[in-house]
């Protein structure tokens, strides 16, 4: 894949990036609106990743393309402003607009976005996770959700759809809503021969509902973010 990135950062830039790094998203195992109320949270990171490519140029612009998105933006430096219908580059700037508050000598960079991490599925950020008894955290996954449910009211009926089935369902654990609530994700925690099986009664039941048809991702536990060596061509 970031053989794949070096060559479109390269189309949009006509030179290799100088930098390549990579966060990966992330799943709150356990954890949804605690984090304010100094409750615990257990978040792992996924192996689903964000990456950024990047070089420097020699004008006061920030140049940013989005793979997602198929857009590309630039500002000035010395004149960062919000943009209220493209809330992604408002992340990059608020980035550049701290390090100038904070005195850092900026310069203009070209910048190359991509994430294979679903888009406003709840799955941002990182962490890590190492767990033994599988059992007691399916039932503190389904307990969670109820808690989501009722006392903090931010599920909705797709995310109580998907915590229902695992309920009835042999091979199933726990389930519940990750993120914030109000549609984004759901977690299950399967025993591996009986995915298929899940994935299959899960669409079903939401077809009779008239549920728009979910998205299914296996996720595995992955690295945190790190930076890769770009390649260097040789003649």
């Amino acid at each position: 894949m970031e053989k794949t990135q070096t060559q479109r950062f390269e189309g949009l830039y006509h030179f290799p990036p100088e930098i390549i790094s990579s966060a990966p998203g992330r799943i709150n195992i356990i954890g949804e609106h605690t984090d304010y109320n100094q409750g615990y949270v257990l978040p792992a990171a996924i192996h689903l990743r964000n990456y950024f490519l990047v070089s420097k140029n020699n004008e006061n612009k920030i140049y940013i393309f989005t793979e997602n998105f198929k857009e590309k933006e630039v500002f000035s430096i010395q004149k960062i402003i919000s943009t209220p219908d493209k809330n992604w580059i408002n992340y990059i700037k608020g980035i550049f607009w701290i390090l100038k508050e904070q005195g850092f000598s900026v310069q203009g960079i070209n910048g190359f976005i991509s994430s294979d991490i679903p888009l406003e599925a709840g799955l941002s950020s990182s962490a890590a996770l190492e767990k033994d008894d599988f059992s007691l955290l399916g039932k503190l996954l389904f307990q969670s959700h109820q808690s989501l449910r009722d006392d903090y009211q931010v599920s909705c009926p797709e995310l109580d759809l998907l915590n229902e089935v695992g309920k009835r369902f042999s091979g199933c654990l726990g389930a519940r809503l990750i993120g914030g609530g109000f549609g984004g994700s759901g977690l299950a925690l399967l025993e591996k021969e009986k995915i298929k099986k899940f994935k299959n009664e899960v669409l079903e039941e939401g077809k009779k509902r008239g549920f728009s048809q979910p998205s299914f991702y296996k996720v595995e536990i992955g690295d945190g973010a790190r930076l890769h060596t770009p390649e260097l061509k040789t003649n």
